[in-house]
């Protein structure tokens, strides 16, 4: 029977202790999800993935919060309760996955202490909505305490999308615009299916890639380099994979790098940072900020109307006066006497 949880309680819904061994991660977790994505991804049936497998694996993905973690819990105790559901006469985690991997370890370290065997939670009974649970995860982890990376948070996204969410009511209840929610989702699918699949288990890191796909997604320039069939997303996972592209911010300049093509033979041999060197021997907006607002100023110009250069000549002297000094000095420069 479907149980109505008021939201604006849930605060006060009371902790009770629950035994270890009656708790499972939350499969639905994106951080559960992005391990159970690398088991699939090395050949593995979703079905035949356990707990302890879970266990190893979140322990070695959240390794800096769950070693600092580790020693606060162990000198301080728990200081906030995780949140459970009932489930078939378990419980399952919505909030608390890694502080329940703690106290798994804890248990393991402290065999004959009792504190470990057990953990303070809030459970929410059998039945209750699914919205109820999403809305958790989202509180928890969009803005809370220890958020989602942005894989994370756009797995998630694109769960609830899947789950019959609109668009809206995700911009609603993540305090994002539509716009950037369907980047989100774009660029966790287009990553999932062509990188992740392929370098999910032979980078380091492989989450904080994201933010190429991301880049690749919203940069029209770059998406038009795929259309074009300038380079494939398969490529384009190579490259990040491989390091050639060192930080996603990069990931704009490769319009500038295909435009000449023994620049873009270069990135593809050699990667970003030789393409850039040979790139700014023939732009050298590129790889020096004076010279890209020198090309700044240059097509700001070129935009103005006839008026705005009629009203220059015959009226705006002090901007007039201006622009004599930048050609004076552009002249200096190149040395024309």
């Amino acid at each position: 029977m479907t149980q109505n949880i008021d939201i604006k309680k849930i605060n006060e819904i009371p902790t009770q202790k629950l035994p270890l061994g009656k708790i499972d991660f939350d499969k639905e977790n994106p951080r559960i999800q992005m391990l159970i994505d690398s088991f699939v991804a090395r050949g593995w049936e979703e079905k035949d993935i356990n707990q302890d497998q879970l266990r190893l694996g979140q322990r070695t993905a959240t390794s800096n919060t769950y070693e600092a973690l580790m020693q606060s819990i162990e000198v301080n105790g728990l200081l906030e309760p995780i949140w459970v559901y009932e489930k078939k006469g378990r419980y399952v985690v919505i909030e608390g996955n890694t502080r329940k991997l703690v106290f798994d370890a804890l248990a393991e370290k402290y065999p004959d202490n009792l504190e470990w065997k057990s953990i303070n939670a809030r459970i929410f009974p059998e039945g209750t909505p699914e919205d109820t649970i999403a809305f958790i995860r989202l509180e928890s982890h969009l803005g809370g305490k220890q958020p989602w990376r942005p894989y994370e948070r756009a797995r998630y996204l694109y769960y609830l999308l899947k789950k019959g969410y609109e668009y809206k009511r995700l911009s609603s209840e993540t305090r994002r615009s539509e716009t950037e929610i369907k980047k989100d989702i774009q660029a966790f699918e287009l990553m999932r299916d062509k990188f992740m699949t392929k370098y999910g288990d032979k980078v380091a890191d492989p989450v904080g890639k994201y933010n190429y796909f991301v880049e690749l997604i919203s940069k029209k320039k770059v998406r038009n380099l795929v259309t074009s069939g300038e380079f494939t997303v398969e490529d384009f996972s190579k490259w990040v994979a491989e390091g050639k592209i060192p930080m996603a911010i990069y990931v704009r300049k490769l319009p500038k790098i295909f435009a000449d093509q023994e620049v873009a033979r270069v990135f593809k041999d050699k990667g970003y940072e030789m393409a850039i060197e040979v790139l700014s021997t023939i732009k050298p907006d590129v790889a020096s900020q004076l010279f890209s607002d020198v090309e700044s100023v240059i097509e700001q110009l070129n935009e103005l109307t006839n008026g705005e250069i009629n009203e220059i000549r015959d009226k705006e002297s002090a901007k007039k006066s201006m622009l004599k000094k930048l050609i004076s000095k552009a002249e200096f420069v190149i040395g024309k006497k």
